[in-house]
């Protein structure tokens, strides 16, 4: 097994928590008062508030803050700098181009918290009335001073919330106590920080090894089975920073201080307010939970935790959890063995094929995405975070939630978060026993997994930037129908008489007579992003089984009607 030493980082993660680790908890805890006080009636309201205050105080202030200096001025003004550059070439204020496959929606969604009373009904044309239930976290400050400022600077300040989110990110990292020059680079590791996708993708596979298109979305390189991707970390703020940030402040929070006994305050308040943020960083970060949790039973006497905070989290979190899961939205999961992708148009094979495909694009899954870059910094980083994070990340691809697997694409960001941490610790922090090679190894396969940032960058430049549309709602952006793991019918709620009333949003839209699905402005922003998928092994046996079973439902669209074909007919593949 590996000799791990990580003396930095064992002195690290005893550093008690500090002004910085409560401002950082405070970035995640604003949201969820907001939303208290905004989704529910005043008394219910209050009543949830004043609980979240509780645990606040019972987890930030009921003793004093470790007497640690703020970060370096530099080292604010540097944080902030990369932050706000870093941000601009996202999808939060538009500067530059957003991918469309997600900004729509989010656009959408931030328009109607800012437009309307909360939380936000819809009507789909009937006598139903619709909610907005979805994790609202990251949307809820942006849209709660626009609606003083007014819905043309929503989007502005939703970049500026997401900057303040990526500098508390930064300098939660070990980087005090090195130059302003380490410091650099080592936030450009962060920013850059992925797998080697390039080299999955153009491996020797069974038809051609081919170069990506400019623009191309490469993360996501591997050709089902199984549906898994690991996205680099600038392609989670470009896509997905409503995932992301908590996920990057926890993992960070974590890496600090998770050895200090003070922590174990902290973590319940984490568990209670991460779901309102995004379930699948709450999933990410529970291996991490857990093995806290298993190291305290052992080593600490039970005694220590405080019972009143952990029942004020749970009712939090018990709040939380029901107006965002039940009812259940009948999200797919199951083992990416067997479960065939929500989309996509893949077919599944029960034989010897199918199994060699799974276990080949595994393996090599798992060898380019962080295998060999985890073999890198095992010395660089605390042992229990290492094991935890490696073993996550080898578990995630066997299952799979969502039509693209979320679990795996959201999930596995605190476990990489850990990786990339151990990484700017092996170049910014090397330690004695790290030799020259190893580093300089590390650096040429943190600039191969570089090419995938670049693809980033290079479509958010190359494509013309479009603005937010300030007139659809989550309906329209949504070309008239109702998703529902964004919303549901008001009065399948469990908190329906808790809930605060507000008149349905008028749709811009009648999609009652509108014929075509997608509406144009739907299409103006150039949604398609290319997708770089490797060849598998048994392509060519997955494309006859579609033609024949293509063939087979074609006798009953005869039957049934002669115009039919087997494109029009959802039964066939």
């Amino acid at each position: 097994m590996t000799h791990f030493t990580g003396h930095l980082d064992q002195r690290a993660s005893f550093v008690p928590p500090d002004r910085l680790s409560r401002l950082a908890l405070g970035y995640l805890v604003l949201p969820v008062f907001l939303y208290f006080l905004g989704w529910f009636q005043p008394v219910p309201g209050l009543i949830l508030a004043t609980l979240l205050a509780y645990a606040c105080w019972r987890a930030l202030f009921a003793t004093a803050p470790a007497p640690a200096p703020w970060p370096p001025k530099r080292l604010i003004a540097l944080a902030l700098l990369i932050a706000a550059v870093w941000a601009v070439f996202g999808g939060a204020g538009h500067f530059f181009y957003a991918n469309a496959h997600d900004w729509i929606i989010r656009d959408a969604v931030l328009r109607d918290l800012a437009a309307s009373s909360w939380p936000p009904t819809y009507s789909a044309g009937g006598d139903e009335l619709y909610i907005l239930r979805a994790p609202v976290a990251y949307f809820l400050p942006a849209a709660a001073i626009a609606k003083l400022t007014g819905l043309a600077t929503a989007d502005k300040l939703l970049w500026l919330w997401t900057v303040i989110g990526i500098t508390l990110f930064f300098l939660l990292l070990p980087l005090r106590h090195i130059s302003l020059a380490r410091a650099t680079v080592a936030l450009l590791i962060v920013v850059l920080f992925s797998g080697m996708d390039i080299v999955g993708f153009m491996f020797p596979d069974f038809h051609w090894g081919n170069v990506p298109l400019p623009g191309a979305f490469i993360d996501w390189w591997i050709k089902p089975p199984p549906m898994v991707s690991y996205w680099s970390n600038t392609s989670n703020l470009f896509w997905n920073p409503n995932h992301s940030l908590p996920a990057w402040i926890s993992i960070a929070l974590f890496y600090r201080h998770w050895r200090h006994s003070g922590f174990l305050q902290i973590t319940p308040l984490l568990v209670a307010v991460l779901p309102l943020w995004s379930p699948f960083a709450l999933i990410g970060m529970a291996p991490f939970i857990c093995m806290q949790a298993l190291r305290w039973w052992f080593k600490r006497p039970r005694h220590s935790l405080d019972m009143r905070l952990i029942a004020a989290c749970l009712g939090v979190f018990a709040v939380v959890f029901t107006t965002l899961v039940i009812p259940p939205s009948g999200i797919q999961y199951g083992m990416t063995l067997t479960t065939p992708p929500g989309r996509g148009g893949w077919i599944y094979l029960n034989n010897l094929g199918h199994v060699l495909t799974y276990l080949e694009n595994y393996t090599l899954f798992v060898i380019f995405e962080f295998a060999i870059i985890a073999l890198l910094v095992s010395r660089a980083v605390d042992r229990w975070l290492f094991v935890t994070a490696v073993s996550t990340l080898l578990v995630l691809p066997l299952f799979s939630l969502g039509p693209g697997n979320d679990l795996a694409m959201r999930g596995s960001i605190p476990s990489l978060g850990i990786l990339c941490i151990a990484a700017v610790n092996a170049i910014a922090h090397p330690a004695a026993d790290t030799g020259l090679y190893r580093r300089w190894l590390l650096a040429l396969v943190l600039a191969v997994g570089a090419v995938t940032p670049y693809y980033e960058f290079s479509r958010a430049i190359g494509r013309e930037s479009w603005a937010p549309n300030l007139d659809f709602t989550l309906i329209d952006a949504d070309n008239g129908q109702v998703p529902p793991h964004y919303l549901i019918p008001r009065r399948r709620s469990p908190m329906e008489a808790a809930l605060n009333t507000s008149p349905p949003l008028p749709n811009a839209v009648n999609w009652l007579q509108f014929c075509d699905s997608v509406h144009p402005r739907n299409k103006a922003n150039k949604a398609h992003v290319a997708f770089a998928w490797r060849s598998n092994r048994n392509d060519e046996e997955v494309r006859i089984e579609r033609e024949r079973k293509k063939l087979d439902c074609m006798p009953d669209l005869s039957a049934a009607d002669p115009k039919a074909t087997p494109e029009s007919e959802p039964r066939c593949p």
